[in-house]
């Protein structure tokens, strides 16, 4: 297991040490740290990361057809009040029929109450729709799944190219003693042109083992920080799936109070909402998408 819980902390200790070590120079060539997974992790999370995208596709559909359906039956108030005002002044503008039909014209506009009655019921269950509404609107309350990983990715990328700048770094110096090496072979060197040379072997080799001491310790780092990332990454694709089922799960309520507020008993919505299953339907999911299962069971 690795001795430290996160990529950040095993940063920390490699910046405690850092000023007893020799500097890292990048080169010209050296290959920056992306914001992709590489493709092997992109293929294990892909899966993963477009259930995500379609379950926020799935509640943002719902909470729409659920406003849609809010500020449909505030139309349909309106529309009730103006229906109700036209039926009271349609029947009263008949003169022939005020004067003569009084009974008749007074049980006609009577009747105007039917529209400003449903526009009040509608109003009065409007605002508790419109809450239950509500309900579903958050579609980023859990991070994405992709920038996490990608952030991990990130750390450990980190750790990567600072192995390879040394190692680079170490192939430089080996070059350079080399190049020392073969100009002190040379038969007319003179004594101050020797010296120098010696000196630069010197420090270049005193500077070469340096350099080997902290590749061994970046080396340690690097794997180190691939469990620990190895270790995140199952842990991240984990809490991705208990936030799936908490969102299938969060449907549940606002239609049930929809249904309750609207006071409608209808057997196919009692059915659907008994055998309502969030676990079932992700373990359906897994099977399909996951068949080895590469993530246990809860």
């Amino acid at each position: 297991m690795a001795r430290f819980g996160s990529i950040t902390r095993l940063f920390s200790r490699r910046d405690q040490r850092s000023g007893k070590s020799i500097s890292v120079v990048s080169s010209p060539d050296t290959s920056q740290t992306t914001n992709t997974l590489n493709e092997m992790d992109h293929e294990y999370f892909a899966p993963s990361i477009e259930q995500q995208k379609n379950g926020v596709k799935l509640q943002k559909k719902l909470n729409s057809m659920l406003r849609e359906f809010v500020e449909m039956q505030k139309r349909h108030a309106r529309e009730d009040r103006e229906w109700s005002t036209k039926w009271e002044t349609y029947f009263q503008s008949d003169r022939f029929a005020s004067e003569c039909f009084t009974t008749t014209v007074t049980l006609m506009t009577a009747t105007t109450s039917i529209g400003n009655e449903i526009a009040d019921k509608l109003d009065s269950t409007n605002q508790a729709l419109r809450r239950h509404a509500r309900a579903v609107t958050d579609t980023n309350q859990y991070s994405p799944l992709k920038e996490q990983l990608q952030k991990e990715s990130r750390l450990l990328s980190k750790f990567a190219d600072e192995l390879n700048k040394l190692k680079r770094q170490k192939s430089e110096l080996e070059n350079d003693l080399n190049s020392i090496g073969l100009q002190l072979t040379r038969k007319k060197l003179d004594g101050s042109e020797k010296t120098k040379l010696k000196i630069q072997q010197k420090t270049k080799k005193k500077e070469l083992k340096q350099l080997e001491q902290q590749i061994e310790l970046s080396d340690e780092d690097h794997t180190e920080a691939k469990q620990i990332y190895d270790k995140n990454k199952e842990a991240l694709l984990k809490k991705s799936q208990e936030n799936e089922l908490a969102r299938l799960q969060s449907f549940t309520d606002p239609l049930k109070k929809f249904f309750n507020t609207l006071k409608i008993e209808n057997t196919e919505f009692s059915d659907a909402l008994n055998h309502h299953s969030p676990d079932t339907d992700l373990k359906k999911w897994r099977e399909i998408k996951y068949p080895l299962q590469i993530y246990t069971d809860q």
